[in-house]
């Protein structure tokens, strides 16, 4: 039963576990795919984009300076037609001096050359500025889509967390993430039908059970009524009930005991209705009951004939008798009746003791004489065997309280 029980325990737990994880899994996977379709929207492929539309964005708003100073620059470095001498003019007349002096002095050929590379590079300047500052044109509609891209792109970075291209690498690795979750091994299904299958189990252990239990109710029963009724209880009824619960390690059922002592009375359960001295005559009849169905060595009755007196306390002492013909019985009590069918007595008694720091340690003790602080005493118990004299002598002061005159000569 306990291990039925602890096998669908166990499966109802890894099914648990893998249901939260499954649910986890779905809520992940709802975000990344809301993310996947967010990003794919968005058309993420190139990490510098941000730059590269700031700078065309730059560019479209000034376009009209651009045009202005581009045309400035070839004027000032290839034709200048407000009179003045353009660079590729000066450039010009120093290469022609330059030439004349060459035909005196060849020195000065290698500053020719100097002059003639700058002229070439002057006048390429030139035209590919004059190029850039006719291509330049005002794109009004190619300003607004940059605008808004730029919005969008700066808007998605915000709310990731991320810079452009930490939002491309985020968005292949949630690609990824999804080709995994998408593909993971739905272990759900085995794990509920291995759960059904123990807890299918757990049922017919726990039937099992019930059906073992209601046939040993009646038998222990049977037994107990037995029992009692030499204990001055002719007239009892007793029955064991048996009420389903939800399955646990001892079961599926909650076992009651139903007691009625006297005729007319209900069955009642006994915790509710025994007084202590049928309390006490129902343990002695339960353990006797028990001690036929087990091999116990040794029963321990702690006051069993507590509440009782009597007819009733000699019916106990005779129960516990026969009880000690067939196994050793210990039993606590202040029943004279009881204690006079035992076979061996022992005296039970507390003492204090003075137990001094130094004399503790060296394991020496003295009886209580004199007066000793509180942390140098104890108080022990001690069990002494008694002879038959001091049995004599302990059933008569448990009879009547001290021990009779002239005992000795008449017990």
């Amino acid at each position: 039963m306990a291990q039925a029980y602890e096998a669908a325990a166990a499966a109802q737990r890894a099914l648990d576990r893998r249901r939260r994880a499954e649910q986890q899994r779905q809520e992940q996977l709802d975000l990344f795919e809301y993310q996947c379709q967010e990003l794919s929207t968005a058309a993420l492929e190139e990490p510098e984009e941000l730059t590269q539309l700031e700078q065309e964005r730059q560019r479209l708003a000034h376009a009209v300076e651009l045009q202005q100073q581009s045309y400035q620059t070839y004027q000032i470095l290839y034709e200048n037609d407000q009179g003045e001498a353009a660079c590729s003019d000066l450039l010009g007349k120093s290469g022609q001096i330059l030439e004349e002096m060459l035909r005196y002095d060849p020195q000065v050929e290698p500053i020719l050359d100097l002059i003639n590379d700058a002229l070439a590079q002057v006048e390429e300047a030139g035209r590919q500025i004059n190029a850039y500052g006719e291509g330049l044109e005002t794109d009004p509609q190619r300003l607004e889509t940059i605008e808004s891209r730029l919005s969008q792109l700066k808007q998605l970075c915000r709310k990731y967390g991320r810079s452009l291209p930490e939002l491309i690498d985020y968005y292949q690795e949630i690609q990824a993430s999804l080709d995994v979750l998408n593909g993971e091994n739905q272990s759900l299904e085995v794990l509920a039908a291995a759960y059904e299958t123990q807890q299918a189990v757990l049922i017919d252990s726990c039937a099992t059970l019930t059906r073992q239990r209601q046939q040993a109710a009646q038998v222990l029963a049977d037994r107990l009524v037995a029992e009692l009724k030499p204990l001055a209880m002719e007239q009892v009824q007793f029955k064991v009930a048996l009420t389903p619960i939800t399955p646990t390690a001892t079961g599926a059922d909650r076992v009651e005991f139903l007691f009625s002592p006297n005729p007319g009375e209900p069955l009642q359960p006994l915790a509710d209705t025994a007084s202590g001295g049928e309390m006490s005559r129902f343990l002695l009849a339960l353990k006797a009951s028990f001690s036929e169905a087990a091999a116990v060595g040794t029963l321990v009755f702690d006051e069993i004939d507590v509440g009782v007196s009597g007819r009733v306390a000699q019916a106990i002492a005779e129960k516990l008798y026969h009880l000690g013909r067939s196994q050793q019985v210990l039993c606590v009590t202040h029943q004279p009746m009881v204690a006079a069918m035992a076979d061996a007595h022992f005296r039970v008694g507390k003492e204090v003791i003075d137990q001094p720091v130094a004399n503790a340690a060296k394991g020496r003790k003295a009886s209580r004489t004199t007066a000793a602080p509180d942390d140098q005493v104890r108080t022990v118990v001690r069990v002494k065997p008694l002879d038959v004299t001091e049995r004599r002598d302990e059933l008569a002061q448990l009879a009547g309280g001290t021990i009779p005159p002239r005992c000795s000569q008449f017990c």
